[in-house]
């Protein structure tokens, strides 16, 4: 029996309701080499009844049903379903009794604990933090990935994105998140978790085997996680806190209890103010915390009713296609005949073929036929035919039909080196932390010519408040988990008919992904041809109410600080100087019309 590389382990107790989702995100994982074991607690609602099931289909048909106080495996590496159940189901003393329990069936080399109500993001999820896994040096015994925290029926809330850990900072609170933790199998058969505790036994196993040495942080996320754990439940609020006060102390005495004291102190005030105005209004008061303190969204108090559809993870069980390219560029394109055509031919000149090409065309019917014909046996090319104009619903309907592993944007007007693809492809393997990926402006006749690469930009952040500029669309290369995470370009802004917020699109989506907790990075070696923007064309100037429209609320969308976006309206009287006269109407409309906006809306 091979050995997986990877043990999932979930304690079960009466978890029927949250459970088919955890069972259909294990079941669509493209990487094969993982078991789960399952340690139930004698379910009484179906729980069962649920493992059996999945553990026939995992089997291709084959296996035995879960009985009170046995242990079945199944192994089905080569059929649809789970690759490898062990469920076993018998009395524990709680939440880490049945971890330890799981532990000690544990064949896999890295572990990681699911609850019921946790799942895998995507069907990528595990495949992505595979090299990772397998490349990490002997002293590593964490690998952390950012959680997304999710509502009941699956919409994201926010990406937890925590900073690399320090054993000093331990009096700050819990500095790992589990259902997005890989910790060797080695380190937990050595320290065993605290049946002792009920809610914060994981803080506690932090605080005794955590050093400044041995976590490696990594990207992107892989695990979402439903709001309303045990430890996060505000009712629980106190016992979460004196078990972590109880877990510091006897680990590391010499460092501060005034953290969790405070904690303590504001969960007491919390249910002070349940019993006086009651638990609905208390919710929203420890929302208006989250939101004019932590300048976060809304948790305990929203419904499921206020997300939008783009904030839903997709659903599981879609069949991966085989034979499926490596890029799908993805091209939304209107009145730009002469110009697709230059970005066709560079794409026939890449050094590697494997990437397809879906054309979103808003133009009438009939005009790139001719074009489509001339290139439909030297491409893999895929026409989309728009009912009608509008690039974010555009770039949406052609990455609904794309295959590839990256996506990428170009504009109809840029044009690609001879290696960039190649290029994309091999800067995205050795950085599989990055989600996305900007490429750099460069002159069309020096494409040609490769650039001398900086690894030092490698592993460096775009930050949030570089996506408003240089964040153009035509720029961009994303992982398709990234896309996915997110649900595409909001179709509600960018050009379009009938849009309000007609422009800034790009710089929307990205920003979206980094809220996801993916990271961009700006390699240098990766460049792209787009025609400079002329300054002193009057077409430009009209167009400078949409563009600074969408740009001011964007800014206000995402709360960026009033520094910034005051820095946004200077920004264009600072450029004149550089610019001259024929800059003129331009930078000054651009100021104007920040200005207007930064706090009226149309």
């Amino acid at each position: 029996m091979n050995q997986p590389l990877i043990t999932i382990i979930t304690a079960t107790f009466n978890a029927a309701k949250p459970l088919p989702r955890l069972i259909d995100s294990l079941a669509a994982q493209s990487f094969r080499n993982f078991e789960w074991v399952v340690q139930d607690a004698l379910s009484t609602d179906g729980t069962l009844q649920l493992l059996d099931n999945a553990a026939l289909t995992g089997s291709g048909g084959h296996g035995n049903p879960c009985h009170p106080g046995s242990s079945d495996c199944f192994e089905a590496p080569d059929t649809p379903g789970v690759p490898s159940i062990a469920v076993q189901s018998e009395p524990d003393s709680g939440i880490y009794d049945a971890w330890n329990k799981g532990v000690q069936r544990a064949r896999g080399q890295w572990i990681i604990f699911l609850g019921a109500d946790d799942f895998l993001l995507h069907e990528r999820a595990l495949e992505q933090i595979v090299e990772t896994l397998v490349q990490a040096k002997p002293e590593i015994d964490f690998v952390a990935t950012p959680v997304v925290l999710a509502t009941e029926r699956g919409y994201a809330l926010e990406t937890l994105v925590l900073p690399p850990p320090r054993a000093a900072d331990l009096h700050k609170g819990m500095p790992l998140m589990p259902p997005g933790l890989f910790i060797r199998c080695s380190v937990l058969q050595a320290n065993p978790f605290a049946p002792s505790f009920k809610i914060a036994g994981d803080y506690d196993f932090i605080c005794r085997t955590l050093t400044d040495s041995n976590v490696c942080m990594a990207q992107p996320p892989c695990t979402g996680m439903e709001i309303g754990g045990v430890s996060a439940k505000p009712d629980n609020l106190v016992r979460t806190f004196k078990e972590s006060l109880l877990a510091l102390t006897r680990n590391h005495p010499g460092q501060s209890r005034l953290q969790f004291k405070k904690r303590i102190l504001f969960a007491r005030s919390y249910s002070l103010f349940c019993r006086i105005f009651g638990r609905r209004t208390a919710l929203r008061f420890v929302d208006m915390y989250r939101i004019f303190v932590r300048r976060k969204a809304p948790m305990w108090s929203m419904n499921d009713a206020d997300w939008p559809e783009s904030r839903r993870f997709p659903r599981y069980g879609i069949k991966q296609q085989e034979n499926t390219p490596l890029f799908s560029l993805v091209i939304a394109t209107c009145g730009r005949v002469a110009e697709l055509e230059r970005l066709l031919e560079s794409l026939c000149m890449q050094t590697m073929s494997d990437f397809e090409v879906l054309i979103a065309d808003q133009n009438q019917p009939g005009v790139l036929d001719e074009l489509v014909g001339k290139y439909n046996g030297r491409l893999a090319l895929t026409r989309i035919q728009m009912p009608e104009p509008g690039v974010s619903k555009a770039r949406n309907a052609g990455f609904a039909q794309a295959r590839g592993k990256y996506t990428a944007y170009p504009d109809d007007d840029c044009v690609y080196g001879p290696r960039t693809l190649e290029t994309a492809a091999s800067l995205f393997g050795r950085l599989p932390h990055a989600g996305a990926m900007l490429a750099d402006w460069c002159p069309l006749a020096e494409l040609v010519h490769a650039h001398e690469a900086n690894p030092a930009l490698y592993n460096r952040p775009i930050p949030r408040t570089s996506v408003f500029r240089n964040a153009e669309t035509w720029r961009m290369f994303y992982r398709r988990e990234a896309i996915e995470s997110v649900g595409g370009f909001d179709p509600q802004v960018g050009p379009g008919k009938n849009i309000t917020y007609a422009a800034a699109e790009d710089s929307d989506l990205l920003m979206r992904v980094l809220l996801a907790g993916y990271m961009a990075v700006r390699p240098s070696e990766l460049r792209i041809f787009h025609p400079p923007v002329d300054l002193s064309n009057p077409g430009l100037a009209r167009k400078n109410r949409v563009y600074c429209l969408a740009r001011m609320h964007l800014l206000a969308k995402y709360r960026m600080p009033l520094w910034f976006r005051l820095a946004n309206i200077a920004y264009p009287l600072l450029r004149l100087p550089l610019e001259g006269p024929r800059a003129l109407r331009y930078r000054m409309g651009m100021f104007w019309w920040r200005l207007r906006y930064l706090f009226k809306r149309p």
